[in-house]
């Protein structure tokens, strides 16, 4: 039984006990007029009043049944029209359709409408970056897969010792960016799957901004060092907040590849400030915008670094939201670019 049907009963239903109800009282009020004994005048009006009430009550409720119906259909409408949308999204995965909802309309029906097309946006914009990431990761895999392809063709050949080592080692590099690029693929598979269990402790991000110096050091030299380190407690995991400040860090060496990269951290009011300063090309406001989706990188990047795989910013971010922090690049002049991750400091 349908819910327009159930309405339309239950009207039905509601009139029917409302007019018996009513009829009663009217019968034994009729019937306990006064009277001198047996009368067929008065019973025969008796009669009469028991078939008119009779007749009344069966037209009402009727009528009650099929006002109900027409009511109920004119309000589940918009009932009808979300299923009927929501057949055809299934059909087609068509997500940018929409349900018509009055503009000033503030019942409950409305509020569904509204509900469920902001429900279809934000489905739609799932699926659309859905898309992208999978074309943005087909893309990124057939480049280094492609180049072994062909290193792996040469090498089946008669090669002088000179070109065949090369050719070897072209191959080893791009083997290596395919494992990273599968590795940040993992993380942030990851992000996406769901809230991880969250256990954080204790850590002393001065330490782990340290760690990570002494790291990068022996590869970077003179080119990196540390100009201001205070105490600065955080709660949060260890492992990640090493690997945020490894991923800010190697992208600064990467992208001042003459100049120096500064690593800084402080506390100001309630917040652990990481700083990361380079002399490098510099970031205009829109790649700063950009710089943390996806795949994305500037033309400048790209030339500079053309095996990288833009997602290490991406996993920054999400390592800095998941600490309940913000992280942002701006431009630091004369020239270079500076990241800055706030993080909620630990109490004590």
């Amino acid at each position: 039984m349908t819910l327009r049907l159930r309405l339309a009963l239950w009207y039905g239903a509601l009139l029917a006990i409302v007019l018996a109800a009513g009829f009663t009282i009217a019968y034994f009020i009729h019937a306990s007029f006064p009277h001198e004994g047996p009368d067929p005048v008065f019973e025969a009006s008796l009669d009469r009043l028991r078939l008119v009430l009779f007749a009344v009550g069966a037209i009402g409720v009727a009528m009650a049944v099929i006002g109900g119906w027409m009511i109920s259909g004119s309000a589940l409408r918009p009932i009808r029209t979300m299923i009927e949308t929501a057949r055809a999204i299934a059909l087609s995965r068509g997500f940018s359709r929409r349900i018509e909802v009055r503009e000033h309309a503030r019942d409950e029906l409305a509020e569904l409408g509204r509900t469920f097309n902001d429900m279809l946006a934000s489905l739609d914009d799932a699926y659309r970056r859905q898309q992208r990431f999978v074309a943005d990761v087909s893309h990124e895999l057939r480049t280094p897969l492609t180049s072994i392809q062909g290193d792996l063709e040469l090498l089946a050949r008669d090669l002088p010792d000179r070109d065949r080592a090369a050719t070897l080692a072209e191959a080893l590099r791009e083997a290596r960016r395919l494992a990273r690029l599968v590795d940040d693929l993992l993380v942030l598979v990851r992000a996406d799957a769901g809230p991880q269990p969250f256990v954080p402790k204790p850590v002393q991000l001065d330490e782990v901004a340290m760690e990570v110096f002494r790291e990068l050091h022996p590869v970077a030299g003179q080119r990196l060092e540390v100009v201001d380190l205070d105490e600065a407690r955080v709660l949060g995991e260890r492992d990640r907040l090493k690997q945020l400040v490894l991923i800010l860090a190697d992208n600064a060496l990467r992208y001042a590849p003459d100049g120096t990269v500064a690593l800084s951290v402080g506390v100001e009011r309630s917040e652990a400030v990481l700083r990361v300063e380079d002399e490098g090309i510099g970031i205009s406001p829109e790649v700063a915008r950009r710089a943390f989706e996806r795949f994305y990188r500037g033309e400048d990047a790209q030339r500079l670094d053309p095996g990288g795989t833009g997602l290490g910013l991406a996993i920054a971010r999400w390592v800095v939201e998941r600490h309940g922090g913000t992280i942002a690049l701006e431009r630091r002049e004369p020239h270079g670019t500076r990241a800055v991750v706030r993080l909620p400091a630990a109490e004590g």
